[in-house]
């Protein structure tokens, strides 16, 4: 079972490329 920190580093990483990529768009 992944750790909370694993958990909490994978979404961080997974929604800041989001946020990157929104804002590129932008």
């Amino acid at each position: 079972m992944a750790t909370l920190r694993t958990i909490m580093r994978g979404w961080l990483v997974r929604t800041g490329r989001v946020i990157l990529r929104c804002q590129g768009m932008g």
